[in-house]
């Protein structure tokens, strides 16, 4: 089955979901239409800001199993066009990871190195590693003629 005919078939469940949800709200709990759309669709999507809720004992069973129904369908929707997407093209490729692992972690170390070698080179021209006696060379004295 080609991702065009999974499209189809998914956003037309979706759609009906939407379109049951949205009517039986209408209907049984007197809802306007866009407040049952609002409520349909944040059910599906899991968001439920809880603003409005079903009041009747007939609508709060249907949203158990509308919601059982609806979360389900979307969950699965995602999973087919994730696993169709990620067949395509891999994404997880070990030896390119663990390559830029390796970089990385190699300019890091160089980087540790080379701030060690500046150290030590600055204490060896500071003076540290230097000679401790001051050895002056004796001046030849000229005589006037």
């Amino acid at each position: 089955m080609t991702l065009k005919n999974k499209l189809t078939i998914i956003i037309s469940n979706i759609m009906i979901l939407i379109f049951i949800g949205t009517l039986f709200f209408h209907e049984f709990e007197r809802w306007s239409w866009v407040d049952s759309f609002y409520f349909t669709s944040t059910t599906l999507m899991t968001i439920g800001y809880g603003d409005i809720h079903p009041t009747m004992v007939i609508t709060k069973l249907f949203t158990v199993f509308f919601a059982f129904a609806g979360i389900g369908l979307m969950l699965y929707s995602l999973t087919i066009l994730g696993q169709d997407f990620l067949s395509k093209k891999s994404f997880v490729e070990p030896r390119k990871i663990m390559e830029k692992t390796i970089k990385t972690i190699a300019k890091d170390i160089m980087k540790k190195e080379e701030e060690v070698f500046r150290y030590e080179l600055k204490k060896f021209f500071e003076g540290k590693y230097r000679q401790k006696y001051n050895y002056k060379p004796k001046r030849k004295v000229r005589k006037r003629n």
